[in-house]
């Protein structure tokens, strides 16, 4: 199945939306931590925005020749990157968001964070800037008209084989 313009063109700007809208949230939730409940509000919403993202970069995916026709290793090894940090920064979200939520509910002014919530802090926001790189690559990518034609298959197949069989 064929990605249409249009339905490239939407899904593409569902795709960068989200991630804006996630890159807004990761700006500005900081602002918002002197109010427990408008922050847990930001959190979540943030967390489904993440995980409305990843299922969308899935469904591209399963659209996709190779995995209908169950090559799913050769386009993972085409976007092992992007998946593994996708999933690596949603539970670092999440870890941080429960870090400072925690920290908010024993009392700590907000403003007060320990020395290893920090650390998290800069790995969550350096993740981040990498997610929304491979992120943005790979919906860009995975436009590309060889991974919706048979040829692309074939070719990586006949690849990995004369790879694997002894040269005489």
């Amino acid at each position: 199945m064929r990605l249409s313009e249009f339905r490239y063109t939407l899904v593409l700007v569902v795709q960068l939306a989200l991630l804006a809208i996630d890159l807004l949230f990761n700006t500005f939730i900081h602002r918002y931590l002197a109010n427990t409940g408008i922050s847990i509000l930001l959190f979540v919403l943030q967390d489904i925005g993440q995980l409305v993202a990843i299922a969308v970069l899935l469904i591209t995916f399963f659209q996709t020749n190779i995995f209908q026709a169950g090559f799913i290793v050769l386009l993972f090894n085409e976007f092992r990157s992007t998946i593994i940090t996708g999933v690596g920064y949603f539970i670092l979200t999440l870890f941080v968001q429960v870090w400072t939520l925690t920290n908010r509910f024993k009392g700590q002014v907000y403003f007060y964070w320990p020395d290893g919530l920090y650390v998290f802090f800069v790995l969550h926001k350096f993740t981040s800037c990498l997610h929304y790189y491979l992120y943005k690559r790979t919906a860009l990518c995975i436009s590309d008209p060889k991974f919706y034609t048979d040829e692309w298959i074939n070719h990586r197949i006949n690849q990995e084989s004369d790879q694997r069989s002894p040269k005489y």
